[in-house]
């Protein structure tokens, strides 16, 4: 994963992680907030240069969620991985507990399918808890 922000080079970037130059990648908002997909915020199986095009369209951006306004300032570019499935999980640290959430109805549609969702609280140990998730 690779962080991307209005100082980024890409052609830096590219030499840096070769990578980046020869495989089909992902790019979505670096920010915590939800329906990015559905507000053409994330964007599937592209070269590094239409993810430089993408991102160039999208950086600083004001965008508004949950009554919420501010700019976007970072994407995440991964390598894209196709798949016939997607699954949902989120894992919430706090300092005296942990919640996980966990869906086999992932994706862009999660909110619609909420009530598939499974949440677990509890008292885990980040250790214990990344070997619960694996």
């Amino acid at each position: 994963m690779f962080q991307v922000t209005e100082s980024t080079d890409f052609n830096e970037l590219a030499e840096k992680e070769p990578l980046l130059a020869s495989a089909k990648l992902v790019v979505k908002p670096d920010m915590l907030f939800g329906k990015r997909g559905k507000s053409g915020l994330v964007a599937l199986d592209l070269d590094l240069d239409q993810v430089a095009e993408f991102i160039q369209g999208r950086l600083g951006k004001e965008v508004e969620m949950g009554g919420c306004k501010g700019p976007i300032t970072t994407f995440i570019i991964e390598p894209f991985i196709p798949h016939d499935q997607e699954f949902y999980l989120n894992i919430v640290s706090e300092r005296l507990r942990c919640s996980i959430s966990f869906s086999e109805c992932g994706g862009i549609e999660i909110e619609e399918n909420w009530d598939k969702v499974l949440l677990f609280h509890g008292n885990f140990r980040l250790s214990v808890l990344f070997c619960f998730c694996t």
